[in-house]
């Protein structure tokens, strides 16, 4: 998917993309206002590969659980993003990572949740960073296992 917007999408998964396996490619895009009622209030990516650059996230929400912008639990590489004002009640304001995610060049700037304000990193996940600007506030990134920098 290049140059696309998504606006105002509900769901109770992935409030504009459910991933089940498979590539994905996202480049260019927005993503405003989206929600979902469980995970991930844009994209859920459920044990596919998705690459994620150049795109805008901007107040989105997991209503009752994980991920404001992105539930993953695949493999995700994002670069060159933007992910503001964004929300999970529970854990993962921006994202709740439970694979493999790759970031680099992403600013993150007032995502809130209970847990991991920006990023949120689960038992056997692997989060590599990269340059990425991560704006202070409370409960910014919840580690539970490893981190490469």
């Amino acid at each position: 998917m290049d140059n696309s917007i998504f606006n105002n999408n509900n769901a109770n998964y992935g409030g504009s993309i459910y991933t089940n396996g498979g590539t994905q490619t996202v480049d260019n895009s927005a993503f405003n206002n989206n929600n979902a009622q469980n995970h991930g209030g844009t994209i859920y990516n459920n044990n596919g590969t998705l690459t994620i650059d150049i795109s805008k996230f901007n107040n989105n929400s997991a209503t009752i659980d994980y991920g404001g912008s992105i539930y993953n639990l695949g493999t995700l590489f994002l670069d060159n993003s933007t992910f503001a004002s964004n929300n999970a009640k529970t854990d993962g304001g921006a994202i709740y990572n439970g694979g493999f995610l790759t970031e680099s060049n992403n600013i993150f700037n007032n995502n809130t949740a209970t847990n991991g304000g920006a990023i949120y990193n689960t038992n056997d996940s692997t989060l590599t960073d990269k340059n990425s600007i991560l704006i202070i506030f409370p409960h910014l990134v919840v580690l539970s296992t490893m981190l490469v920098i």
